[in-house]
């Protein structure tokens, strides 16, 4: 549901720029999400990407075309002439293991494009949560604005009768141009959020301009290092990359192995012979045997064997980082929702000093300046827990983006 301050901050904008929002309509994180993955380059990537490899490995996977040759030989008034066709044959499954590595190579790459998608989302999602902030807080400046206004007009109206102070009177108003600059600023910065939420789709959609809105969901419960960690372990895309390519530089090695052992080529075809007027014509068939002499096939080998084990460390490194990761971003998110708790305890404290100065001022024993003082305190502690909220919100996006978890609409 929608909190009534949304609305007045939603009025309010709306009021000012009627053009701006005039098509606008009401939009959730989640479904913000869902239009990005429909249009966004970065997940149509990730289709192109699966279907270039499919293709690349059905291509590495094709044995080796036959070849068509002939022969003609011409010697002391004999002719020979040789048709033949040879192929070779592929007994020792290295075809199937280069297969395999154009497979895993395109896997490692539709990962890390994955993990590139996820940190776009992120990002997405700071951006939504910035806007609503920046809007709260203008929602926030906005209602102190109209407290002070209504303090100005009695002012006036005692003034003017002759039981006022012009004193007072310019204070309030004093006070009052220092919340509307305060207010000024934060409407530039909602103007900002606004710009940088908008460039993460097409400009015909024209996102900037939509309401964005809460959704219904609860902020969800921070998990437990041990779940957190098994998530992140079992999600991230990074590192279900550096898997792939560890298994693509094996399979590399296994094929250079099995090319140390020679394929042998099967060579088939017709012979015709001419020789003082008779002709003769018959078949033949051979076996030629490639000698595998330079080791070209052990130095393969060994290369694909070293990247192999340079896979294995950057695996073991991606792992500690992502643990380092996942810890820092779950101590920052329980700190920040402790933080923000305590700050939402000011608010009811700071109200209620508010509504005692009120008060005292409506019946003459308290001083306009102890009026102003609780107005300002009131306001410090709701921009305050705003604030508070904003970065405990900002820790769970943080957290979320390490452990790559998903939001469904």
């Amino acid at each position: 549901m929608v909190s009534s301050r949304t609305l007045v901050a939603f009025a309010v904008i709306a009021t000012a720029c009627p053009a701006v929002f005039a098509a606008a309509e009401s939009l959730t994180e989640a479904a913000c999400l869902e239009r990005f993955r429909a249009e966004s380059p970065d997940a149509r990537r990730i289709a192109l990407i699966e279907r270039a490899g499919d293709l690349a490995a059905t291509a590495a996977g094709r044995p080796d075309d036959p070849t068509l040759s002939y022969q003609r030989e011409d010697a002391l008034g004999a002719r020979d002439e040789f048709l033949s066709v040879a192929q070779p044959l592929p007994l020792t499954g290295r075809r199937r293991l280069v297969r395999s590595s154009v497979a895993a190579a395109s896997t490692a790459e539709r990962y890390a494009a994955r993990r590139d998608l996820a940190d776009r989302e992120a990002a997405l999602r700071r951006a939504f949560q910035r806007v609503l902030h920046q809007e709260a807080m203008l929602e926030l400046h906005r209602e102190g604005l109209a407290r002070l206004e209504e303090l100005v007009r009695v002012l006036a109206e005692r003034e003017r009768a002759g039981e006022g102070s012009g004193y007072d009177l310019l204070r309030v108003e004093q006070e009052h141009a220092a919340v509307q600059i305060a207010a000024g600023r934060i409407e530039g910065e909602v103007a900002s959020a606004r710009a940088r939420f908008g460039s993460f789709f097409a400009a015909e959609q024209e996102m900037a301009r939509q309401v964005l809105v809460e959704g219904p969901k609860q902020p969800r419960p921070t998990p437990s290092d041990e779940e957190a960690l098994a998530a992140a372990f079992a999600r991230r895309s990074d590192l279900a990359a550096a898997k792939a390519r560890r298994e693509r530089f094996d399979l590399d090695r296994r094929a250079a192995v099995r090319s140390r052992v020679p394929e042998p080529e099967l060579q088939a075809g017709l012979k015709r012979s001419e020789s003082d007027g008779a002709r003769d014509t018959g078949f033949f068939a051979a076996v030629s045997l490639p000698l595998r002499i330079s080791g070209r096939g052990k130095l393969e080998a060994a290369r694909a064997a070293s990247r192999r084990d340079r896979a294995e460390l950057e695996i073991e490194v991606l792992e500690r980082n992502v643990r380092a990761e996942v810890l820092e971003a779950l101590s920052r998110e329980r700190a920040a929702r402790g933080v923000w708790q305590r700050g939402r305890q000011s608010i009811a404290r700071a109200e209620q000093l508010r509504s005692i100065a009120e008060l005292a001022y409506r019946e003459g024993e308290g001083r306009v300046l102890d009026l102003l003082d609780a107005y300002r305190s009131t306001l410090e502690a709701e921009v305050s827990a705003r604030e508070l909220r904003f970065e405990a919100k900002l820790a769970e996006l943080e957290t979320d983006r390490v452990m790559e978890s998903e939001v469904s609409p």
